[in-house]
């Protein structure tokens, strides 16, 4: 019997692509699936997200990259703020255990093309302390079916 389960394992691990061999299983080695933005913008943080298909668990790395540049290893999440204008070429990996994939791009990072705030906008007018008074007069009137109140004083 246990020669017999042992066996039985090796067929499934053999036929799922994760075995000894040398050729990847190319039903469950990894495919990136996502397109990376082609722009970025100076001081603005980079938003990406490498998805992949495949065998899990998935293995996310940077191959190449700019400084500050990082990929959660696995969930994928690209963090990065460009710090100055040009174009930065970025290589991402995915990995499991039937293969790989890998992605390369460039990012066209631009400068900013509005106003930049260095410090924290103001959150109430200054100076403009005015004050008005408002004079009411208020009469009470019964509703209609409703007798006055008598009150002993």
């Amino acid at each position: 019997m246990r020669t017999w389960l042992a066996a039985y394992a090796a067929v499934c691990v053999a036929a799922a692509g994760c075995g000894g061999g040398s050729t990847p299983n190319p039903r469950v080695a990894p495919t990136i699936t996502t397109t990376p933005p082609g722009t970025a913008v100076v001081g603005v943080p980079f938003n990406y997200t490498v998805v992949a298909d495949g065998m899990t668990p998935l293995r996310f790395s940077l191959v190449s990259g700019p400084q500050g540049f990082a990929i959660h290893p696995a969930s994928g999440i690209v963090t990065w703020t460009p710090q100055s204008r040009g174009t930065v070429s970025v290589e991402v990996s995915v990995t499991n255990l039937a293969g790989s994939a890998a992605q390369a791009f460039d990012v066209e990072v631009s400068g900013l093309s509005g106003p930049v705030f260095v410090t924290e906008p103001p959150t109430e007018a200054a100076g403009l302390r005015r004050t008005r008074t408002i004079q009411t007069s208020l009469r009470a009137v019964p509703s209609r079916g409703a007798r006055p109140s008598r009150r002993k004083a």
